[in-house]
């Protein structure tokens, strides 16, 4: 689901899986389980023809802000950007890229941080890194609605409502998770060792590049030209990969 407009209300009531109340009807999860964005891509309008564009999805904690180990950044705070992101992601979005985020927020449902606060931690986020849109699912685990990674339901609306073509586009994440999700929806994936993962031995699904940083990872794909065909690369174990277009 979107929320409309630039952040939301601290007053807008929330149900128990962290959405409102009046979206509990919607299909794919038993609570109404459509991720929420608080931005919708400048330009951006339904209905409309568009040419399909390219995007790098970014997961959040452990890619653009520090991954705090069983828990979460509750509040603006406690959002530690890594250094020099925004800057990082510009390159993007000056290649032509739109720039996403999907990202798990289950702290939401847990009650440990309500829905304005995770608003605060997004216009911190917002104000120091230039992104298209936002894809947040505040549901449990334990809910399995459509949207939580590893599920790819948060890629899919995105490219829906973005006009995005996936086959051309990157994910960059830290997880497991964002590989899965990244693999059900037909999306290269490059992974970064400065989150929840800090060695790729065995890390599956296999990534298509493994980088040490953000920057390596937008190295990567922006050196790839199959990725401007709309062609997979072949997926890769070595972290050499992050460095070969």
């Amino acid at each position: 689901m979107w929320l409309r407009g630039r952040e939301t209300r601290a007053s807008q009531r929330f149900g128990a899986c962290g959405r409102p109340a009046q979206y509990a009807a919607r299909r794919g999860c038993p609570h109404g389980a459509l991720p929420y964005s608080l931005l919708r891509a400048p330009g951006s309008s339904q209905g409309a023809p568009q040419r399909m564009s390219r995007a790098v999805f970014l997961d959040r904690d452990g890619v653009l802000n520090a991954y705090l180990p069983g828990d979460y950044a509750k509040t603006p705070d406690e959002l530690l950007l890594l250094p020099g992101v925004g800057a990082i992601v510009q390159k993007l979005r000056a290649a032509g890229y739109l720039t996403i985020l999907i990202s798990n927020q289950q702290g939401v449902a847990k009650g440990l941080m309500t829905p304005a606060d995770l608003a605060a931690v997004t216009a911190k986020l917002r104000a120091e890194v230039p992104l298209d849109a936002l894809y947040y699912c505040p549901h449990l685990k334990s809910e399995d609605c459509a949207c939580r990674k590893p599920k790819p339901g948060m890629l899919l609306q995105a490219a829906q409502e973005h006009a995005i073509d996936l086959s051309a586009s990157v994910f960059i994440g830290d997880t497991p998770t964002d590989a899965q999700a990244a693999l059900a929806a037909g999306v290269p994936f490059v992974l970064v060792l400065t989150g929840q993962t800090k060695d790729p031995a065995g890390f599956s699904p296999t990534p298509n590049a493994v980088a040490q940083t953000l920057s390596e990872a937008v190295e990567w794909v922006l050196g790839s030209p199959r990725l401007e065909r709309g062609v997979n690369e072949p997926r890769a174990s070595s972290a050499k990969a992050a460095h070969e277009g």
